[in-house]
Parts: structure tokens; C-alpha cells; sequence
């Protein structure tokens, strides 16, 4: 079974060769990688035409700007795997991940397979993991990522999602914060099984770029909100059990985004001093 990686890239010259390295050197072959570059103004063109050039699974596909929803979507495109998986360019990856999660996927009939993370901030490294390999069903998903749970996390990067159960669904090219969450919650609504693994295979690194804390402004909570409100209104069109867990959800969300901004806005007051 293949996989298609889509990795979305602008601007990320400083880590890419580290990233696409780690998917390179994977133990499971039979993969492809397509290369979104959301229209970089730097050499990360350059790196990822290097890549090409050097592996054949590796396909560069240029693109003007149109935010990572529009680049996900053109590999969504492209993609000619039975499953999908997505790396950010500054992250990088177990060389044993993708061996892991599609064996996982074969041996139990998966739709969605997810492993934990490590969370890299400097010299610290912080693991969110699963405490035990556990199978949930849509409906008992979709309640955990509705509570917020890392067991069944917003994150696209640390999953593989089989092929066929993501007809239909694409990123809302309007969100730039809290696509991934509504791009799951669609998935979710149409799957079988989904397991979590209890290994770290995934490491997110925190950068300047990632700090969202320090910079956090108006326009990306109103994003995210956004997300879970058309996450709420998709309830109340057709799944009216899970109506009060997404108001619950949309009020703890906003609650947290007004946090961030607040404490962004006193991280800028003290930078400027």
C-alpha cells in the first residue's frame, strides 16, 4: 500500500533539508512526497528540486501563495496513495513511523491511524502520548475530539488517513488557524476505526515561525473560532447528538484564544521595553 506524503512549504529554507531528509530515510518505501511550494520567495524551491532530483518518490509542485489549506488541497490533488499523510516542513519524523502506522492500519483495517509527539522547544522535549493502543469508533471519536483530547488530537501531521475516506472533504481555504481541527471532524463523521499508538514517532518543533504564543493576534483566534462554529453549524445540519459537545467545544475554544491573546499582548509590551 502507498502513501502520499504532502508536505506544504513557504519560506522554511531553515529546516526543509531536515524535514524531507527524515521522510528520505524512511524504512517504509513504497511511499510518494509531494512538495506544495506555496509560492517561496526564499530557496526552499531549490532545496526541494534537490530532493527531486536525488529520489524519484519526491514531486515538486509550484504554486502561487494561497495559505497552507489551498497548498494541502493541491496535494490532495496529486495524491495517487491508498493513504495520506502530512508533514510541516519544519518538523521532521521517526524513520520508523510510517512502517508503523500502516502496519497498523493493515493488520486491524483502520481508516485513521495516529502515533504520539514529541514537542521540541530547544533543549526540551515534551511527549504526548497515549497510555495504551485503544480503537474508537466515529461516534466515540468524534466525542473525544470534540472534548479536546489528545487521544484523538487536531493534528493532521502525526496520522495517516486511508485514501478513500477523504473523498469529498477538502481544507477551508478561508481558515488559516483551526483547518486541520474541521478537516478532522469531517473525517471522523465518515470513518470505521481509528487507533492511537502509544509511540512518540512525530516531532513538532517550536520556532519562531510555530511560536504562534508571540505573536497572536485577533485574525488568527477569529480563525480558529471560526472553525469550531462551522464545526457547530455542520452539527446542527445533521448531527444533533453532538450539538451541545460542540458548544461546549466553541466556548472552551474561545476562552483559550482570548488567553492568547492576552498573554501575546504581554509579551509584546515587555519586548518592547
Amino acid at each position: 500500500m502507498k502513501i502520499s506524503i504532502i508536505v506544504p512549504i513557504y519560506n522554511k529554507e531553515s529546516y526543509l533539508d531536515k524535514s524531507l531528509t527524515s521522510i528520505s530515510e524512511q524504512s517504509y518505501k513504497d511511499i510518494e512526497v509531494l512538495l506544495i511550494d506555496d509560492g517561496s520567495t526564499d530557496s526552499s524551491g531549490k532545496i526541494c528540486k534537490s530532493f527531486c532530483e536525488k529520489d524519484s518518490r519526491f514531486k515538486y509542485i509550484y504554486k502561487q501563495n494561497g495559505g497552507v489549506s489551498s497548498a494541502r488541497n493541491a496535494g490532495l490533488i496529486e495524491a495517487t496513495g491508498d493513504f495520506i499523510g502530512f508533514v510541516d516542513p519544519d518538523d521532521f519524523i521517526n524513520k520508523e513511523m510510517y512502517h508503523t502506522l500502516i502496519n497498523q492500519a493493515d493488520i486491524d483495517e483502520l481508516d485513521i491511524v495516529a502515533c504520539g509527539i514529541n514537542i521540541i522547544d530547544g533543549d526540551n522535549v515534551t511527549k504526548i502520548v497515549n497510555s495504551d493502543n485503544e480503537y474508537y469508533n466515529s461516534c466515540k471519536a468524534l466525542e473525544n475530539l470534540l472534548r479536546w483530547s489528545y487521544d484523538v488530537s487536531p493534528y493532521l501531521w502525526n496520522k495517516i488517513f486511508r485514501k478513500n475516506v477523504l473523498e469529498g472533504i477538502k481544507f477551508d481555504e478561508a481558515l488559516s488557524v483551526g483547518e486541520d481541527r474541521l478537516f478532522i471532524f469531517e473525517t471522523l463523521l465518515k470513518i470505521r476505526r481509528y487507533k492511537v499508538i502509544n509511540k512518540c514517532l512525530y516531532s513538532y518543533v517550536r520556532n519562531a515561525d510555530s511560536l504562534v504564543g508571540l505573536s497572536y493576534n485577533g485574525k488568527a483566534a477569529k480563525s480558529s473560532i471560526n472553525s469550531d462554529y462551522k464545526i457547530l453549524s455542520l452539527c446542527k445540519e445533521k448531527y444533533q447528538s453532538y450539538v451541545e459537545m460542540a458548544q461546549c467545544s466553541l466556548g472552551l475554544n474561545a476562552y483559550f484564544q482570548l488567553c492568547r491573546i492576552i498573554k501575546s499582548s504581554k509579551y509584546e509590551k515587555k519586548r518592547r521595553v
